[in-house]
């Protein structure tokens, strides 16, 4: 620590984007994850349902 600011690296002409979803909400459903809280989801009479958050869809 000599009392000098630290160095920080800035990449100029690249924007900050949010990374990427790393599965999709498709792909969530057909491995039997909730969309939309990422706990595990229960078949019931056709249905796809998560008893945490409510969710839930249905196959016709």
């Amino acid at each position: 620590m000599s009392g000098e600011p630290e160095e920080s690296v800035v990449f100029k002409g690249m924007p900050a984007q949010p990374a990427p979803n790393a599965v999709s909400d498709d792909q969530k459903i057909k491995m039997g994850i909730c969309p939309v809280c990422d706990n595990k989801l229960a078949y019931q009479e056709g249905c796809k349902l998560c008893y945490a958050c409510g969710w839930g869809g249905c196959t016709t």
